[in-house]
């Protein structure tokens, strides 16, 4: 079923032919990867409305989506790490949601300098070998480091937690030494769970406690 309510003929990669039912009452069909009605209009791959490829601007966009919006809302929710850093960087700037840190600063700063001068800066921000890794310590002192060693782009709701597959409103941006934090915080909550159930129903229940 659609939200756009259309009657569609699918057909899948191993060539059997399957129904696509919506509710408007308009056949179409699936071809190239993309549902399209009986008047080769396509319907967006996001929110599944008709649309017409010249109002769709870009190449990609003209083949699978309506709109530039349909477009990133659906490389994000599908999990592009790449749309998903690129549109948080835009909304946060680089500043850790917890700390305050500007991620984008220290990084501008840091590569104009040499790795002594680098470490101290570094370490003067809080990020030792102890508080971010010390694999990760290492390759912020290498010479051609890039802005997205220095945050990552976090799952308020982890993804453990039903937090996967979410739009921009569930991912938040944490320096490394947050991001490090709040990640061994919830493989503690987790093993917590997992042995009240043992304790408490047996061994069979931690089986249900998700990755």
């Amino acid at each position: 079923m659609g939200s756009s309510g259309i009657n569609a003929e699918y057909m899948g990669s191993s060539g059997i032919n399957a129904e696509y039912m919506g509710s408007s009452g308009i056949n179409a069909e699936y071809m190239g990867g993309q549902i399209r009605l009986a008047d080769g209009r396509p319907l967006c791959r996001y929110c599944r409305e008709p649309y017409t490829m010249r109002d769709a601007p870009g190449v990609r966009l003209r083949e699978l989506f309506c709109c530039r919006d349909c477009y990133e809302e659906y490389t994000i929710r599908s999990g592009s790490s790449g749309e998903v850093r690129k549109q948080l960087a835009r909304v946060d700037g680089g500043v850790c949601q917890l700390c305050g840190l500007d991620c984008r600063r220290l990084f501008e700063t840091a590569r104009a300098l040499e790795a002594p001068a680098r470490e101290k800066l570094l370490r003067g921000s809080g990020l030792t070998p102890a508080s971010c890794g010390k694999k990760r310590f290492e390759n912020l002192l290498q010479p051609h480091v890039t802005e997205g060693q220095f945050w990552e782009a976090d799952h308020i709701c982890e993804v453990a937690r039903m937090g996967g597959e979410c739009g921009l409103e569930n991912y938040q941006t944490l320096c490394v030494v947050c991001h490090k934090k709040k990640t061994a915080a919830f493989a503690r909550w987790r093993q917590g769970v997992i042995g009240r159930a043992t304790t408490r129903v047996g061994p069979e229940a931690a089986k249900a406690v998700p990755e």
